[in-house]
């Protein structure tokens, strides 16, 4: 739905609430059509895409928005925000994408523009949640009013990360019980990619409930208390988001410092054992190598039983060796 090839002007979709739940699908062919100028009762909501020409070009001239404004609504991927003038209010909110081609933590910003009756959204990239809102507007089942659609749309844009965040926490528990079963070399890298993807998932949570406490509490008239606490709902779900993101990121940091651990368990045995077979033959051959020279004068040389009292010689020598790293606890 909400990837529907806007019009010639970049608009999306365009809606008049009826306060019930339900809304008329207005005519997208210009922004005017909408009734974007004229005053109403009902809330009016247009949709832009803002990688259209024709949205930029009508949001920079004919909107009637001042250019900061416009700035903002413009912007790529900002960080969660709100600031609010009179009964206006201009915010930025961030959700998971969705796109089959993006990774499941990819996210994207939507930019809200309202003054209580007209409300005007933006997106770069198709949103699951606006399409989540048409929906329900078809269906009678959508937002009363401004207030009901802002905190419907940041519970849609937020709620879907907590199957997301689930997820990432099995696959941390899993990685961890696969590493006491096997080689921890390639899951060190797997986990070090998992808590880089939770770090990205995480980094907008924090301000996203600063941004949405600060709406419920802002002097917007056209809140309800309702609608406000609607808006703290939402807040407190990303929060809650926040710290099992938190908690997952610390499971994760403990998984991959007892793989690390492991490897350099068994890193060290190696090294261990190769140290001390160098040490047990490091005297046999240097004695081997001194009796071997050629040069006249080695004892014995012409013995018939020479050889054997040799090796019956180093074998005791290799057994007072073991003796003494035993009695030291080296082995």
């Amino acid at each position: 739905m909400s990837a529907a090839p806007p019009s010639p002007c970049g608009l999306v979709c365009a809606y008049q609430l009826d306060g019930q739940g339900g809304g008329t699908a207005l005519d997208t062919s210009t922004p005017k059509r909408c009734g974007w100028l004229t005053d109403g009762t009902e809330p009016i909501w247009l949709h832009f895409d803002i990688q259209h020409q024709g949205a930029r070009i009508w949001l920079r001239e004919e909107s009637g928005l001042d250019p900061v404004t416009v700035e903002v609504l413009l912007g790529r991927n900002p960080r969660p925000r709100v600031s609010t003038s009179g009964d206006r209010a201009l915010l930025s909110l961030r959700g998971l994408s969705f796109e089959p081609s993006a990774p499941p933590e990819d996210t994207l910003s939507v930019q809200v523009w309202t003054d209580g009756r007209r409300v005007l959204t933006c997106r770069d990239r198709p949103a699951r949640a606006i399409a989540d809102l048409r929906r329900a507007i078809d269906h009678g089942q959508g937002p009363l009013d401004t207030g009901d659609f802002l905190s419907r749309l940041a519970e849609r844009l937020v709620g879907p990360m907590d199957d997301l965040i689930d997820e990432e926490e099995e696959e941390t528990h899993w990685l961890g019980h696969a590493g006491a079963q096997g080689d921890t070399g390639a899951l060190v890298g797997e986990l070090a990619r998992l808590r880089r993807r939770m770090i990205r998932l995480g980094r907008y949570l924090g301000p996203q409930r600063r941004t949405l406490m600060q709406l419920a509490s802002a002097p917007l008239g056209w809140l309800n208390a309702d609608d406000r606490d609607l808006l703290r709902a939402a807040a407190e779900q990303t929060a809650e988001y926040a710290d099992s993101l938190t908690s997952a990121l610390e499971i994760a940091e403990i998984v991959q410092d007892e793989l690390l651990q492991r490897s350099s368990e068994k890193t060290e045995r190696r090294v261990y054992t190769l140290t001390l077979i160098s040490a047990i033959f490091m005297p046999l051959s240097f004695i081997t190598g001194l009796l071997g020279v050629n040069v006249a004068g080695i004892p014995d040389a012409q013995e018939p039983m020479a050889f054997l009292v040799l090796c019956i010689g180093l074998t005791v020598l290799v057994g007072l060796q073991l003796w003494m790293f035993k009695r030291k606890g080296w082995i």
